[in-house]
């Protein structure tokens, strides 16, 4: 005498994997833009309305007087081309980053031998995470639900369609 057990739906059951990976896979870079651009936000706001405590200088071309920051503060607006330059990219498949291609902008990051550093990218990296916390789970409990919602409705499709076959 045999004694057999089939399992029916392992097809179904690695489709409902794939569409929870991507889902998943779909959640988290959607997130890592979100925290870019809050990243972004709080750079620009730092700079823009941080505190200036350092000297104040007369300027010229335009004629004009800046205080400058201290350090250890983010870098006060000047002209506000630090600011203006702060831009989203992807260096590669899946990577997002935000910074300035403006030379002065790593100096004003990391000081220099006669400055010392103003650091703009990392506070604001480390608010946009605190802004940002809890939010990549609740996108990911979303993509999840969203997934398989989804993909119970083509199950059951399927299953109707295979029923008015009989």
């Amino acid at each position: 005498m045999r004694v057999n057990i089939t399992y029916e739906g392992l097809r179904d059951a690695i489709s409902a994997l794939e569409t929870l990976s991507r889902a998943g896979e779909v959640a988290v870079e959607e997130f890592a833009e979100e925290l870019a651009l809050e990243g972004i936000q709080q750079a620009i706001e730092g700079i823009r309305s941080g505190p200036a405590s350092g000297h104040v200088y007369r300027r010229y071309n335009p004629a004009r007087l800046h205080q400058a920051s201290a350090p250890g503060e983010f870098p006060n607006e000047d002209l506000g081309n630090l600011a203006d330059s702060i831009e989203l990219f992807y260096p590669q498949k899946a990577v997002v980053a935000y910074g300035s291609n403006i030379v002065y902008a790593s100096y004003l990051e990391f000081g220099t031998t006669k400055m010392a550093a103003r650091p703009w990218l990392v506070p604001s990296f480390k608010t946009a995470q605190e802004v940002m916390r809890g939010r990549l789970e609740t996108k990911l409990d979303e993509a999840i639900r969203h997934a398989v919602r989804g993909h119970r409705k083509r199950s059951h499709m399927r299953s109707a369609r295979a029923g008015l076959g009989r």
